[in-house]
């Protein structure tokens, strides 16, 4: 297929994605997109998970299956980017990439299907919902989208990263995501008679206090993590000491042993600072994604595959993120390749954060993303008969 006429129908893909972000298991209108035009490629796509859909392109000669993964999901932000293709929907966009991911894998898809005969194997692409949510991938895998898988291939245009250079290194290069709640509880009272009741609000500023040691004063030094508390909820008067205090956070990591230690940890601190203040505290948890590690074995057909599309200086040794991606349930079951695609460009104004209302992406990236996708699943089969 002409290039250039590649890259004009990935641009005009993601474009068309973008003005219609939705939220986590409420992408129907993008479902339905996707639909649409792998049935024009010839395609009989099967729908899971509800709004996630995948298809699969065999190959000339009889061999295993490389999945080619996107997310679909947007964000609950109002975009401010003032593109003439901006979010039709008030209030949601697409501030992480979704839009970029899902039109590469379509890009990969339209140029594999002209070679199709030189694909030894097959091919499954997989667009499915929820990554935002942190459980979208386990719900595909429980839904049955893995079933004859040997790899996996997936991306993230990612804007700490200069445009047009990609990171694909062997190792951990997202890090995993839980979120925590933890209610303490005190006893009531008037704030002008706080010696007749038990203080949680002061308990949980104590809670917060010991808990940002963790990482200074309990942890080895060249063990990389982060404990965040991100939100407080106490009160409803200013004269009145409440009975309870919760507060919200998150632990990041890189490691599967230090993330349970630090879950204990922030379990045990809490517990005891607050009995400290006469106060109780329970915390509970919400299991998010696990770490993102790439496998040592892929890494040289990513490598080739980078070369091919990109460009041979375009490797870039991203030190990782403590971000986290659900694609890591997929690595955890296939050996794969998670691409951190660079993005940043200050003059094109595409430098702003990811969830940020001005996030946009680097159009020019997203054929040779594509590209990538294509050649390392050619690359892989191949290597992998």
């Amino acid at each position: 297929m002409d290039m250039k006429e590649l890259e004009k129908y990935i641009t005009e893909q993601r474009r068309e994605l973008h003005r219609i972000p939705e939220t986590a298991y409420e992408e129907y209108e993008t479902r339905d997109h996707l639909i649409a035009a792998l049935r024009e490629m010839g395609f009989d796509p099967e729908v899971f998970a509800g709004t996630g859909v995948s298809a699969v392109i065999n190959g000339g000669t009889a061999g295993r299956t490389i999945a080619l993964i996107s997310d679909t999901d947007g964000l609950a932000v109002r975009e401010e980017t003032g593109l003439p293709f901006a979010s039709r929907f008030a209030g949601r966009m697409h501030a992480c990439g979704h839009d970029g991911h899902m039109a590469m894998v379509l890009g990969a898809a339209k140029k594999l299907c002209g070679i199709r005969n030189e694909i030894a194997g097959r091919v499954k692409l997989i667009f499915y919902p929820g990554e935002e949510t942190g459980s979208g991938s386990e719900r595909a895998v429980a839904d049955g989208v893995m079933n004859g898988v040997d790899a996996v291939y997936g991306a993230h245009l990612w804007s700490d990263i200069p445009s047009g250079k990609v990171c694909i290194r062997p190792g951990a290069v997202m890090a995993s995501s839980d979120a925590f709640t933890i209610k303490v509880t005190g006893k009531g009272c008037h704030g002008a008679m706080p010696d007749t009741g038990t203080d949680p609000i002061l308990a949980a500023a104590q809670i917060i206090s010991a808990l940002q040691q963790i990482v200074s004063r309990k942890l080895d030094p060249l063990d990389a993590a982060v404990v965040s508390v991100c939100r407080i909820e106490a009160g409803t008067g200013w004269n009145i000491i409440p009975d309870t205090a919760v507060m919200q956070g998150t632990i990041r990591c890189f490691d599967s042993v230090l993330r349970d230690k630090l879950r204990k940890m922030v379990g045990d601190i809490s517990r005891d600072t607050a009995a400290a203040f006469g106060a109780g505290a329970e915390v509970s948890w919400e299991s998010g994604s696990d770490v993102v590690v790439n496998n040592a074995d892929c890494y040289d057909a990513a490598k080739d595959a980078l070369a091919d599309s990109f460009g041979r200086d375009a490797e870039y040794d991203y030190k990782g993120t403590m971000c986290g991606d659900d694609f890591a349930e997929y690595l955890k079951l296939k050996p794969g390749i998670f691409a951190m695609i660079g993005i940043a460009d200050a003059e094109r104004h595409t430098d702003f954060p990811q969830h940020n209302s001005r996030f946009d992406i680097d159009e020019r990236v997203l054929l040779p993303g594509a590209e990538l996708a294509a050649a390392y699943a050619l690359r892989w089969l191949e290597e992998n008969k």
